[in-house]
């Protein structure tokens, strides 16, 4: 009877770790509910850089803000969110794969097959990168297992 209390207790703690991240958000967002730290998604795509978004430039996509350099940007993303939202909610695609929801930096990204991506630093995008179509299937795994979809 013992063991299978101990064994009860654990799976039930086990159970609340898995509900207490699925719960997590499925966009990084900051304290005020702005995405990617304010940074615009489009100009990822159109710059291939990171560029400061204004709150004046805002649009709102599942639940987070989204800031926008430009008026254009705005009317662009807003044709289209899920074109330009980065993938997996902005979250670190390297740790997400290897099952830890932390943010991306803004200023460590890459855009592969018309999706913008997240790395928490650059030693892990290039890691993520050695073996990319790969460890995009994992990171895939891990976000259904998180999230549910």
């Amino acid at each position: 009877m013992k063991t299978i209390s101990t064994l009860l207790v654990a799976l039930i703690a086990t159970s609340a770790c898995v509900f207490a991240e699925a719960k997590k958000s499925r966009i990084s967002v900051d304290s005020q509910g702005v995405a990617i730290q304010g940074y615009d998604p489009v100009a990822y795509f159109k710059q291939n850089k990171p560029i400061r978004g204004l709150p004046s430039n805002q649009s709102v996509y599942q639940g987070a803000k989204f800031y926008f350099a430009s008026a254009a940007d705005k009317k662009e993303f807003d044709k289209n969110p899920s074109k330009y939202a980065p993938a997996y909610g902005g979250f670190c695609v390297n740790t997400l794969r290897k099952g830890k929801l932390v943010n991306g930096d803004p200023n460590v990204f890459f855009v592969y097959k018309g999706k913008l991506y997240f790395c928490s630093e650059k030693k892990g995008a290039e890691e993520f990168q050695k073996n990319i179509d790969q460890n995009l299937d994992e990171t895939y795994d891990r976000w259904r297992q998180l999230f549910g979809s």
